[in-house]
């Protein structure tokens, strides 16, 4: 639901012109790699990196 009732951020990442990461885990069941993909394509220079075998909160 969280993921859900979030209002759209696209247009805040579209003007974003620093250095970002977008990180996400293959398995991500949640946010799945596609929406990623996307996220990453609206700054400028964003890269996207993938964790191989990781699923959500990749970070943990």
């Amino acid at each position: 639901m969280a993921l859900r009732d979030r209002p759209d951020q696209s247009d805040t990442l579209r003007g974003f012109d620093r250095p970002a990461l977008v990180l996400c885990g293959r398995h991500d069941a949640l946010c799945l790699v596609a929406r990623h993909e996307l996220m990453a394509g609206l700054p400028t220079g964003a890269t996207l990196a993938i964790i191989e075998g990781a699923g959500h909160m990749t970070i943990l």
